[in-house]
């Protein structure tokens, strides 16, 4: 078995969740994403863990992803953020999930098959105000409306947007979208649906929150859409990187390391090997550049980052041996690396991040890990 692992600390994602709860008014719901795996904590685990705490809501990106927590004993509601398609739609009504709807061809399709199977599928109008990705036009809904509710056995459950820059609260296209939807749905708020466009961004950055739903993606797992929301609440970070030291020797100076020699030693020199590389999600950028914490203290990565081993100077760390826990991301002793730390160097988002390990490394689920912190 590997030695590498994430550790998912399931109640740093509850505390997450009820933090965002007490960030917006109190009629309104908290629809958890847990689309790509829940950005790689684990969608069945993560799932659960929110359902025992009172959470009936949540969002997915495609059927398949929805399917699997249905199989798994999930009996929320469950929004497919993409829609589906039209050879997609028999599962849909299957496992009772609420899908995107933004196609007149397939909200036809979901109409005949629903009669088919004499029940009645809810579904959410997914209108575009700025992304340009998917929904109808603004301009569109009122037709697309009357449209659908001349089909038999749909229900327009909710109506929702998508802010696209909502990681910058003061950016003024944030209320060009928040008017455009407003205006939008104006006529059907008492329709007793579903409106939703504030994700992370706009929770924390408190842009669209005064709708009935909002959706949490990031923040749920701990981490921020910006450095500046760390002002208006604290999170967890739910997801550890963690593997274990497996050489340790002694080099001279002048010693190069590791592919192309990007790194020689100045002076003996103590290097520890690790069994993690980019195969594991750990980015190539990460070489000459990234730190690990072994016992507590910060170590560097010497050398390029290889396809499954990493090599640590520890010469100013007393006693490492072989089997030492590596912490690449998370806590270990009083200092931390969080995932916003790892996407700095690496030139991305701490999305990316979550999702790189998330997918490449076996998990371990807790509850009580004890490794909460306030990113």
């Amino acid at each position: 078995m590997t030695l590498n692992h994430l550790k998912i600390d399931l109640n740093a994602i509850k505390s997450n969740y009820n933090a965002l709860k007490e960030l917006v008014p109190a009629p309104t719901q908290i629809m958890p994403v847990v689309k790509s795996d829940a950005y790689g904590h684990g969608a069945i685990e993560v799932t659960r863990s929110l359902e025992e705490i009172g959470c009936n809501l949540f969002a997915v990106f495609e059927i398949d992803e929805a399917i699997i927590l249905r199989k798994a004993g999930v009996e929320a509601s469950i929004l497919i953020l993409m829609g589906v398609n039209c050879d997609e739609i028999e599962d849909v009504v299957v496992y009772n999930l609420i899908p995107a709807v933004y196609r007149l061809d397939v909200a036809e399709k979901i109409s005949q098959t629903a009669q088919k199977y004499n029940k009645t599928i809810s579904i959410h109008i997914k209108v575009d105000t700025g992304m340009t990705r998917l929904g109808i036009r603004a301009s569109d809904l009122d037709g697309f409306i009357k449209k659908i509710s001349m089909l038999k056995n749909i229900n327009i459950a909710g109506i929702f947007s998508h802010l696209s820059i909502s990681d910058e609260p003061s950016n003024e296209f944030n209320n060009y979208q928040i008017k455009t939807f407003l205006n939008t749905i104006s006529k059907y708020k008492n329709k007793n649906l579903m409106f939703h466009i504030a994700n992370s961004g706009g929770i924390i950055g408190n842009i669209g929150t005064d709708l009935n739903v909002s959706r949490a993606g990031i923040s749920i797992y701990g981490a921020y859409p910006n450095p500046d929301a760390k002002n208006n609440i604290k999170l967890k970070q739910a997801m550890h990187f963690c593997s274990k030291v497996i050489f340790i020797k002694t080099c001279s100076a002048n010693s190069p390391v590791s592919y192309q020699m990007t790194y020689k030693t100045t002076n003996t020199t103590k290097i520890a090997t690790i069994p993690v590389g980019y195969d594991d999600g750990y980015n190539r950028r990460l070489s000459n550049n990234g730190q690990v914490l072994i016992r507590g203290i910060r170590a560097p990565i010497i050398g390029r980052v290889c396809m499954n081993l990493s090599m640590i100077d520890v010469s100013h760390i007393p006693d490492v041996q072989i089997g030492d826990e590596v912490v690449l991301m998370g806590k270990q002793g009083n200092d931390i690396i969080t995932v916003d730390e790892i996407a700095s160097k690496i030139g991305t988002i701490n999305y990316e991040v979550f999702c790189l390990f998330g997918k490449c490394n076996r998990k371990i689920y807790s509850d009580s890990i004890n490794l909460n912190y306030y990113c």
